[in-house]
């Protein structure tokens, strides 16, 4: 059997992080990280915006991120997904536009988060194998 492959999460809601983990916890490893790491490359990022209020323009600043922070996740081929709540869906395109590949919204869904997750890392693995042909 092979290594779970590694996902991260960035949130302060213990609920959410538990959440996911039991969801993914059969084909993935979670790891909580609590500030941006210019290392972390080849996977997911989930970053839990629920808290944020997404009609602000400087939302990103807000949780300590940067349009630049989330190109350098990009060009390290780690993909960051947002999760937002129900109230927050309105924003969607903001969210998108910030460079999120996509975003989840709660209440979680086992078969939304396994599909959009085994959809992005297979972007990332295939990103992952044209790099390493050049």
């Amino acid at each position: 059997m092979s290594d779970k492959r590694k996902i991260f999460i960035v949130s302060d809601k213990d609920r959410i992080t538990e959440n996911i983990k039991n969801i993914t916890k059969e084909y993935y490893k979670l790891e909580k990280i609590t500030e941006y790491n210019k290392n972390l490359c080849n996977s997911v990022i989930l970053y839990d915006l629920t808290g944020c209020d997404l009609k602000n323009n400087n939302f990103l600043k807000d949780i300590g991120l940067s349009k630049d922070k989330i190109l350098k996740y990009l060009e390290n081929n780690l993909s960051p997904l947002a999760i937002i709540d129900e109230t927050q869906k309105d924003c969607a395109d903001k969210i998108l536009n910030a460079n999120f590949e996509d975003f989840f919204i709660l209440p979680l869904f086992d078969a939304k988060i396994r599909a959009t997750l085994n959809n992005t890392l297979r972007n990332v693995e295939y990103t992952e194998e044209l790099n390493k042909l050049y």
